[in-house]
C-alpha cells in the first residue's frame, strides 16, 4: 500500500500517479450508482494526488493539500519584431530594454487517495446558486517589476527580492505594479449536464488510505444507499464525520511549523 508525505522527509514530497484499478471494478462502481439522465455515470473515482476540477479556472489541483514553496522558472517578454510572447530561463537570455515578467511555479501537492465523486443534475446547481455566469469571467492580471532607483535598470528578482543592480551596483529599488483588466471572456459555461462533487474517500478508520478492491465497492454500496434514503440533515453529519480527519491533516500540513506552504502568490 502507497504511504502519505513523510513531513520530515522532503524526498516524499513529490507527484504520486494514479494506482492502477481494474476495468472490472469500474464496472461495478457503475452499477451501483447508475447512470444519469446524460448517459454517464453516477458515481465515478478520482486520483486525488493529479486530478483537476474542470469547473475551475486556477488550474488548481481539486483536492489540494498543499503546495511547496514558488521557484523561479523564467521571464516572459513580448518580442517587439514578432510581437510573440517568448519564454526564457535566464535574465541575460531577454533583449536589452525590454521588460520580462519573472515566471514562478509551486508544485501542488494532491491528496494520495482514490476519491469517489458523485453527479450533480442542473436542477441541484440552479437550486443552490453555485455557478453563475458573471462569476466565471477572466479575471485581472497584476504584474509587478522592480527597478534600480538609481539608474531605472531592470532587476532581477530572486528567492529573497530584487538583486543589486547589474548595471550600476545599487541595492535601493523600486516597484512598478501594471494591472491588464480582464476581457470579460466567459472561460466556462454554465454546467447543463451537471457537475461531479466529493462523495467518499477511500481510506481506513485510521486515516489511511485504501485500495479499489471488493472491500471498497462494498464500503461505496453502503454509502451510496444509506445516500439515497436519508435526510440532509443526515446526510451533512455523515460528511462532517467524514471530513473531519481531512480537515486536521489539511490543517497541520498548512501550520506555521509544517515543511509545506499554503497557496499562495509570488511576490505578495
Amino acid at each position: 500500500m502507497w504511504k502519505d508525505y513523510d513531513l520530515d522527509n522532503p524526498g516524499s514530497w513529490t507527484v504520486m500517479e494514479a494506482p492502477t484499478v481494474d476495468r472490472e471494478w469500474e464496472q461495478q462502481l457503475v452499477r451501483i450508482g447508475g447512470l444519469n439522465p446524460f448517459h454517464q455515470p453516477n458515481l465515478v473515482w478520482r486520483w486525488g494526488a493529479t486530478y483537476r476540477d474542470p469547473m475551475k479556472t486556477s488550474n488548481e489541483l481539486k483536492y489540494l493539500l498543499a503546495k511547496k514553496e514558488p521557484e523561479l522558472i523564467g521571464f516572459e517578454f513580448t518580442d517587439p519584431v514578432t510581437e510573440l510572447v517568448m519564454t526564457v530561463k535566464t535574465m541575460e537570455e531577454v533583449p536589452a530594454s525590454i521588460i520580462a515578467v519573472p515566471k514562478y511555479e509551486a508544485e501542488q501537492l494532491g491528496e494520495r487517495r482514490i476519491i469517489i465523486e458523485r453527479w450533480r443534475s442542473p436542477e441541484f446547481l440552479a437550486r443552490c446558486g453555485r455557478y453563475r455566469r458573471q462569476m466565471l469571467r477572466d479575471p485581472d492580471t497584476v504584474y509587478q517589476w522592480f527597478f534600480c532607483k538609481a539608474c531605472d535598470a531592470q532587476l532581477f528578482v530572486g528567492e529573497n527580492g530584487p538583486a543589486p543592480c547589474m548595471k550600476c551596483g545599487a541595492r535601493r529599488s523600486y516597484l512598478r505594479e501594471v494591472r491588464l483588466e480582464g476581457d470579460g471572456q466567459l472561460l466556462r459555461s454554465f454546467p447543463h449536464e451537471g457537475c461531479y462533487d466529493y462523495f467518499l474517500r477511500l481510506e481506513n478508520q485510521h486515516g489511511e488510505p485504501l485500495p479499489a478492491d471488493a472491500n471498497t465497492l462494498r464500503q461505496i454500496e453502503s454509502a451510496w444507499y444509506n445516500d439515497q434514503h436519508m435526510t440532509d440533515r443526515q446526510r451533512d453529519a455523515i460528511i462532517d464525520e467524514i471530513m473531519a480527519p481531512q480537515l486536521q491533516t489539511h490543517a497541520e500540513a498548512t501550520s506555521p511549523g509544517s515543511p509545506f506552504v499554503g497557496p499562495c502568490v509570488p511576490g505578495q
